[in-house]
């Protein structure tokens, strides 16, 4: 399948690139096999690929000097034992020493679909057959047991190496499962319809560990998906090891071979296989010996997902987990974007209707009151509700691995979720549905023991709440509801897990389905492999335009003033009103005062367009609710925000370039300031209303006829009717019911259509694919503006960068922070026969045009996890620079790499490791508990828990080998910090990552080179995406959502869950100010002013979420103890009193 390497053969009078690149040759070969009753295939190279199957049917007569070419390969592809020696014998007949001298026979050709039994001593060229001989076999009827359709290959059947295979198939007859097992070659769509169908298979294992149609070169996963879609069963792919022994993958941290893990995960889970397990592995003789516990835990598995299928709604008993980060009851139902109480009680309801035995509560606010064991919301009870308690006794008969536990958290109960009488299992019961939450993980209490533990372990409490599930209420299925909880998460290999690794360990064999953001593909995936979660996706909140309010809407007025001002004394006034107003909002840090050469009217437009960046910029809107429709109002800001991003694959422009076009103006070229951008937006708004509402094109308009009108109207529509798709709850329902939910990619609904509609399976993307040629484009023309920033500031080029490279954005746009990297380095990615993008080449110094820049990646554990093969690229690159013959002072690579290969004595390829992450199997920079649990005493602190963490060297035949003094010297010379911005949806303050991983790296930086790093961020939110620093997108985000009535508003009718949203933000931001101190304080001035001295908002607040409000006040009364907010004597008086009487609250005093 690897045309490279098929166009090296030869074989006595045939040159296979040669005859390739013959056009007469070629010519007249199909002439002869049409001739002969056969088609050619369409291409020389397909040509060349069909010859061995062609010399069953033709001779030399036909096939000419080629026939002694497909002869070879049809010894080849029928593998089996006296084949290979028939092979050797016709190699050894076309060689000029023994031309002639050997006369083999034909090679015994195998039937290219069949199905075959480990006990049966013929292939079975129908079902019928293969029915006979298995009745006879199994001593009964088929029909009385269900049927596992099992895939295997054809190599290892026809060649003997199918130890493995009988021992999965023994494994599933010993669980009480008939099994129809066969071959179907690259495209398994005959087997299946031929043989599989006939048989009722009520689930498909695809032995084999490959795609099920297409090669490994070419795959053709949306026709398998169709076939799926069909079937409509579980499909799932476990795998033997190819490129590793048994042993050496018990002793790998690590796990699966990055090769592994590109052939044989990825390519499956585009197809929407799910569980990737390990069942078998190579022994010293090249036959695959099964793993017996992998076997027996895969054949439990597969008979838990056929009995959840056979089983009615009435019978089936359905644990959901919700989540609880930080762990206290004002968090409960935490969960990215989603209304998690509203959802859950509309899937209850739907679950009921679908005849589940459910006790549905009245309401949402019902549901939660039931979740949280209160009377209200949260006042009273200081703790979530306890549905029952597991005895230690039970405890540690139930948990065998319990003393590993012990060796961190003590012995059990423990101290989290306990109590004298056992291990507390918090949540409800309502019927066969129990709505659990997943107990505190163990970073809150010491997390700077923890995250230092060499064999990390879950709590005590977190092993026994699975347990509980498992052994005790019985689970059939189990979901986790939301993004995301910390079991996919707990220590052990970072894929292929044993029964040791913890994720494996605690799930056991119940089948797992994961109701997750579909804008977060990379934790995704990581939940997919390591806890073999069935993902359902939900849709991100709906988005809006930030809009003005307040000074800045005060603001705007004030500037709309001066312009229309006909007077000198009308405008002066006007203008003093514009000052005033100006630095009532903080505004001369974006928007500097105008300087002594510069007019008012240039001061003003800068003004002016610094509040369209404010009020145009998008950003979500409350919560996504499962089961609630789509209003027209929120479908038309998705197409809106859609329709600003251009789609250079599809050819298509975004909307406010093609309206300038009509304009006569160049979008792109168009500085911030200049007013007619405001024009381009509102016509491209009213147009982009028009396409929502079906009158766009109107009839007779021109635009009609022109390709790329069409091609937005075409794209308009199909995001509407995929938008409109309400399939979640009933994918949930599928899934619980042992059903196939297809795959879907992920990304934000605005960068990534494709991934509507929601309620599918997530995958990632094939690695070898990128960086994608758009993706290059992107990052090229980031780089560029990263580097004028930094020239600007610095006077000159940077030496070292430091990136945070992230699965999530590089999975959404295709590796552009890969792209940046090599564009950084100066490095060109070009594709391989097969269109994998795996060659490299320096990009020339004069074309260039600039030094290439050291880049020290800073990879976060998934990125590590998902993309293995990528960080090989990343850093044959790096190497690459290293090793060229340039000038130091125009490489700074190979500049830093000489010099640190003299001070530590070590290998210039030692010396130039720049890929760092954490230590295989362990995830996170552990920043964000620290500062989470206030156990720090100053930035430094966090500079060496994130040193700690991150310090793990990757390539240059390493796979996470500790080398903090290594990852210190690169650090160095670092001058600025990067990192991509995820989404639209997602900002820096949204979520702790942002402020672990940027922050964390900054503070590292600053540790090591005594100087604060400048810290810049990609930000990619329409219509002014482009590359900002830190300070500038904290402040930009803190008047957009923080302290923008749209968005705390749009929070608050959440209600509970909506206060913890707010709460969080204000953790998130003070997360920022201990790791770079880049929030001004008039942010937390602000905040306090909005949320808590306000006396009506912070009774409202306090009706929602007390302990919530309790957070925000001492998260505040932190950052003036720490010196971020300098706050005055009156309002740090009444935040006292807040802070006390919210105290009293939570501790049911009052």
């Amino acid at each position: 399948s690897q045309p490279e390497l098929m166009l090296l053969s030869r074989l006595g009078a045939f040159d296979a690139q040669a005859w390739v690149r013959d056009p007469g040759r070629l010519h007249s070969l199909a002439q002869r096999l049409r001739a002969a009753g056969a088609p050619a295939p369409p291409s020389p190279a397909g040509l060349l690929a069909a010859l061995p199957r062609l010399v069953s049917r033709f001779g030399p007569d036909v096939l000419g000097e080629a026939w002694a070419y497909g002869q070879a390969g049809a010894y080849w592809l029928n593998a089996a034992p006296e084949n290979w020696r028939r092979l050797l014998l016709h190699l050894a007949n076309h060689h000029p020493a023994y031309a002639g001298r050997f006369q083999p026979e034909p090679p015994v050709i195998f039937p290219e679909v069949a199905l075959w039994h480990p006990r049966a001593e013929q292939f079975f060229p129908t079902y019928e057959a293969y029915r006979s001989w298995y009745e006879q076999y199994r001593g009964s009827k088929t029909g009385e047991r269900p049927a596992v359709g099992v895939v295997v290959f054809r190599q290892y059947v026809t060649g003997g190496a199918w130890r493995h295979y009988e021992a999965v198939i023994a494994a599933l007859e010993a669980e009480g499962l008939d099994v129809v097992a066969g071959f179907g070659g690259l495209d398994n769509r005959r087997l299946i319809d031929a043989h599989f169908r006939p048989a009722g298979i009520e689930l498909l294992l695809n032995l084999t560990g490959f795609n099920l149609i297409g090669s490994m070169g070419r795959p053709q996963p949306d026709q398998a998906v169709e076939l799926l879609k069909e079937l409509d069963i579980p499909y799932l792919v476990p795998f033997p090891l190819l490129f590793q022994t048994r042993a050496q993958w018990e002793a790998d941290p690590v796990g699966l071979a990055p090769m592994q893990t590109a052939l044989q995960v990825v390519l499956p889970e585009l197809e929407g296989a799910t569980e990737p397990r390990v069942f078998a592995a190579k022994g010293d003789d090249g036959d695959f010996i099964p793993d017996p516990e992998r076997v027996q835990a895969l054949a439990r598995r597969v008979r838990r997902w056929v009995d959840l299928r056979r089983k009615s709604p009435a019978e089936r008993r359905v644990a959901i987990t919700i989540f609880s980060f930080p762990p206290d009851k004002g968090s409960v139902g935490s969960a990215a974007y989603l209304d998690v109480f509203r959802s859950l009680y509309n899937l209850l309801a739907a679950m009921a209707q679908e005849g589940y035995r459910v006790t549905v509560p009245p309401d949402p606010e019902s549901l939660m009151r039931l979740v949280l064991g209160a009377d209200e919301a949260l006042p009273g009870a200081p703790t979530i509700a306890v549905a029952d308690r597991l005895p230690v006794d039970e405890y540690r008969r139930l948990v065998p691995h319990w003393e590993r536990i012990a060796a961190n958290f003590g012995p059990p109960p423990g101290l989290i979720d306990a109590d004298m009488r056992g291990l507390r299992i918090r949540g409800a019961a309502l019927g066969n549905v129990f709505i659990g939450v997943q107990p505190g993980f163990g970073y809150e209490g010491d997390p700077m023991r923890l995250l230092f533990a060499q064999d990390a372990t879950p709590s005590h409490s977190f092993a026994a709440y699975y347990a509980y599930l498992k052994h005790v209420w019985r689970a059939d299925v189990v979901v986790h509801f939301g993004t995301h909880g910390a079991l996919e998460f707990m220590p052990g290999k970072q894929l292929g897990l044993t029964a040791a690794c913890w994720p494996d360990f605690l799930l056991g064999d119940m089948p797992h389905v994961y109701f997750y953001s579909m804008n977060n593909p990379s934790e995704a995936t990581i939940a997919k492999r390591r806890s073999y979660a069935t993902t359902v996706t939900y849709l991100s909140p709906p988005l809006r335009e930030a809009g003005l309010y307040r000074t800045l809407l005060s603001l705007e007025d004030a500037v709309a003033a001066w312009r229309s001002a006909t007077g000198d004394a009308q405008r002066q006034q006007a203008w003093e009103a514009v000052r005033a107003l100006a630095r009532e909002a903080q505004l001369d840090a974006d928007v500097p005062p105008p300087q002594s050469h510069e007019s008012a009217a240039d001061y003003i437009n800068r003004l002016s367009a610094y509040l369209r960046t404010l009020a145009e910029r998008l950003i979500p809107v409350g919560l996504h609710v499962a089961g609630a429709p789509v209003s027209e109002t929120e479908a038309m800001e998705f197409l809106w925000a859609a329709l600003q991003h251009p789609r250079p694959e599809d050819g298509m422009p975004s909307l406010p370039q093609l309206v300038g076009r009509e304009m006569g103006l160049d979008w792109d070229a168009l500085p911030p300031a200049d007013p007619r951008r405001e024009e381009i937006i509102q016509a491209s708004r009213r147009v982009a209303q028009d396409l929502a509402a079906g009158r766009f094109p109107p009839p007779g308009d021109p635009r009609s006829e022109q390709p790329e009108w069409q091609a937005l109207a075409r794209f308009a529509a199909d995001f509407l009717a995929r938008l409109a798709a309400n399939r979640e709850i009933p994918a949930i329902l599928a899934a619980i019911a042992g059903r196939y939910i297809p795959p879907a990619p992920g990304g934000d609904p605005a960068r990534v259509p494709a991934a509507l509609p929601t309620g599918r399976n997530l995958h990632a993307l094939d690695p070898h694919r990128i960086p994608s040629p758009v993706a290059v484009a992107r990052a090229r023309a980031v780089v560029r503006q990263l580097l004028s920033r930094i020239k600007d500031r610095d006077g000159r080029w940077p030496e070292t960068i430091a990136c945070v490279l992230w699965g999530t954005d590089n999975i959404k746009t295709q590796g552009e922070g890969v792209a940046q990297v090599l564009e950084l380095i100066g490095v060109r990615v070009r594709p391989d026969s097969l269109g994998r993008m795996t060659r490299l080449e320096l990009i020339p110094l004069e074309e260039l045009g600039r030094p290439r820049i050291d880049v020290v990646m800073s990879v976060s554990g998934i990125f590590r996890d998902i993309f293995p093969t990528v960080m090989e690229l990343l850093d044959r690159a790096v190497q690459l620079a290293a090793a060229a013959d340039e000038d130091p002072d125009l490489n700074y690579i190979r500049k830093h790499a000489l010099a640190i290969s003299a001070e530590r004595g070590v290998p210039i390829p030692q010396a130039a490791r720049r890929v760092f992450s954490n230590a295989p199997g362990h995830y996170g920079t552990g920043v964000n508990h620290v500062v989470e649990a206030s156990t720090w005493e100053s930035s430094d602190d966090l500079g060496a828990v994130f040193l700690e963490r991150k310090a793990y060297a990757y390539g240059d035949g390493t796979a996470g080998e500790a080398d903090p003094d290594l990852f210190a010297a690169c650090l160095k010379t670092c001058t600025a910090v990067f990192q991509n911005l995820d989404s639209t949806e997602i900002g820096l303050a949204d979520v702790d990552h942002y402020y672990e991983y940027l922050g964390g790296l900054a503070g590292a930086a600053r540790k090591i080179g005594g100087g604060a790093p400048a810290a810049f961020v990609a930000d990619p939110v329409p219509p002014d995406a482009g590359v900002r620093t830190l300070d500038e997108t904290i402040r930009l985000e803190a008047r957009t959502r923080l302290l923008n009535p749209r968005w705390y508003e749009g929070m608050l009718r959440h209600g509970y869950q909506g206060v913890h949203e707010i709460a969080t933000r204000l953790d998130n931001t003070f997360g920022w100010s201990a790791t770079t101190g880049a929030v001004d304080s008039w942010v937390y001035t602000a905040a306090a002013d909005t949320f808590l001295l306000d006396n009506e908002m912070r009774a409202r607040l306090l009706r929602y979420n007390p302990r919530a409000v309790y957070r925000m006040a001492a998260r505040l009364a932190e950052a003036r103890a720490r010196g971020f907010w300098q706050a005055d004597d009156h309002r740090w008086a009444k935040l006292q009193a807040i802070l006390a009487d919210a105290e009293d609250r939570v501790e049911g005093v009052v």
